[in-house]
């Protein structure tokens, strides 16, 4: 009965390690990710993509970890990227990337001309040709075409879209079926450090000494059995091993159910089209 409490102990105490270990290494590699941004370049990117800074996703993590963020930078390389982003020529190329365009990010520019340019661009990207190839590189299309022309556009786009559906599908696919063989794996790794570990419970140190009994008046021998110090290091180093490959195992199975909610998701799609 104490065997199985202090077993169960053992487990509940792995459990808790691993899931605060996940937790505290998630946050780790997000601040390690945020130290190396160039908070310049960074600025300027969300800028040119015709977004608010306050609106950005990365500032936000970043944020939420606590990590080290250049704000003076970022606010310089926004303000650069913005002047850019306002060109007539920048404006033209958002068009013909089939991209929206954010006027509101451009104050005292004549918007009648950025509209006109944009127009341009546009005009380039609506076309069936272009509809096909933007289909089968995996473009998103975000609504921007006129009505005179979106029909005969969309009818290319989806004969393209599907063509790279079905290849992306293909490789997740086969992305899924390799970590449900890693799952395996690390799961026989892990059978085994449990088993090493079961057997080091046995591994103890015999202890014999004369203890002077008041009550008799006698010395009597004493025998303890206490435990071997090299199994007990031993053990505490497949406890981490365990923990890492418990870890290992919730990381490979949260990256099978973001490709399975990502099949679900293009199938659904690749069925409507």
């Amino acid at each position: 009965m104490v065997s199985q409490m202090v077993r169960a102990a053992t487990i509940l105490t792995v459990f808790i390690f691993t899931g605060l270990s996940t937790t505290g290494c998630a946050s780790y590699f997000k601040r390690k990710e945020c130290e190396k941004t160039n908070w310049y370049q960074h600025g300027h990117d969300v800028a040119m993509a015709g977004k608010r800074l306050d609106a950005d996703d990365h500032v936000k993590q970043c944020t939420k970890v606590e990590a080290k963020v250049a704000w003076t930078d970022m606010d310089t390389g926004f303000k650069a990227g913005m002047g850019k982003y306002c060109t007539g020529d920048n404006v033209f190329a958002v068009g013909k990337a089939g991209k929206p365009f954010s006027y509101d990010m451009c104050d005292g520019e004549s918007e009648k001309k950025m509209r006109a340019r944009y127009v341009e661009g546009n005009r380039i990207f609506c076309t069936p040709a272009n509809g096909y190839r933007f289909g089968s590189t995996g473009g998103i299309y975000l609504d921007v075409c006129p009505n005179d022309s979106e029909e005969a556009w969309m009818t290319e786009y989806r004969r393209g879209r599907k063509i790279w559906l079905k290849a992306v599908i293909d490789e997740k696919e086969r992305e899924v079926t390799r970590l449900d063989g890693e799952v395996r794996r690390l799961e026989l790794q892990r059978q085994a450090l449990t088993f090493q570990q079961s057997t080091l419970a046995h591994n103890t140190t015999t202890r014999r000494e004369r203890v002077f009994d008041p009550m008799t008046n006698t010395y009597k021998e004493v025998v303890t059995q206490t435990p071997d110090e090299q199994a007990r290091m031993r053990s505490q180093q497949l406890s981490n091993d365990i923990s890492s490959v418990n870890y290992q195992i919730q990381r490979t199975r949260g990256q099978q159910e973001t490709l399975g909610t990502e099949l679900s998701k293009m199938r659904t799609e690749m069925a409507g089209l």
